[in-house]
């Protein structure tokens, strides 16, 4: 239990506990994100179609 209060009983412990939980929940929603998304936007598709010369 002493343990846990050093981990948990000061702010930095709890800054660390958020940080955790964020990259928990953070990571496989980024990694969702990256999969649903093409690396070129529609919008910059259809520049380049419209400016084939400018690559």
């Amino acid at each position: 239990m002493d343990l846990f209060n050093e981990l948990f009983g000061t702010f930095s412990g709890l800054l660390s506990l958020a940080v955790i939980l964020f990259m928990i929940v953070a990571m496989p929603i980024g990694i969702w994100w990256a999969m649903n998304h093409p690396a070129v936007s529609p919008c910059e598709e259809k520049d380049h179609e419209a400016h084939p010369d400018e690559r």
